[in-house]
């Protein structure tokens, strides 16, 4: 009898408010959008750009899995 094996990944998805480009211009001092990967880490103004992304109220929540 051979067994199956299912994946037990999970991925919460969370949506926040978000912010207009005006917005994103004034805290970033000129709204470029990233190309590629960015490590916000090195980013200061990226990082205050998520940290108060993240410190917004979150609008709607789901955990996606994958089927049995």
């Amino acid at each position: 009898m051979a067994s199956e094996t299912y994946s037990t990944w999970r991925v919460r998805v969370r949506r926040f408010p978000g912010f207009a480009a005006v917005e994103l211009e004034q805290m970033s001092e000129g709204f470029h959008p990233p190309q590629g990967y960015v490590l916000v880490d090195n980013h200061p103004g990226w990082r205050a750009v998520c940290d108060k992304l993240l410190s917004s109220p979150v609008l709607r929540e789901t955990t996606l899995s994958p089927a049995p």
